[in-house]
């Protein structure tokens, strides 16, 4: 999970993100924070780590609020789908 209003730690995901283990892992990314702004927008997330690259295994941007519950249905189903339980 990424805080979406506070996008100087982009790189450091970036990294992570470049790791060969994870090349065959489902990928969930949650940008939180959505209720605080400016934040970075999906479209913008999703190019500044580069998803669009990302061929091999399925991936989903999520921008939710914690705090506020926003959105957090949509991070259970994805979670269940990739589980398999649903």
């Amino acid at each position: 999970m990424l805080q979406a209003f506070y996008t100087k730690k982009l790189e450091v995901v970036l990294v992570g993100l470049e790791n060969r283990e994870l090349a065959t892992t489902p990928l969930l990314v949650l940008a939180n924070k959505i209720d605080l702004e400016p934040h970075i927008s999906e479209p913008e997330l999703i190019r500044e780590l580069n998803l669009d690259y990302i061929v091999d295994n399925p991936w989903l941007v999520i921008p939710i609020s914690a705090l506020r519950l926003v959105n957090i249905d949509q991070v259970i189903q994805w979670l269940m789908k990739q589980s398999g339980k649903n």
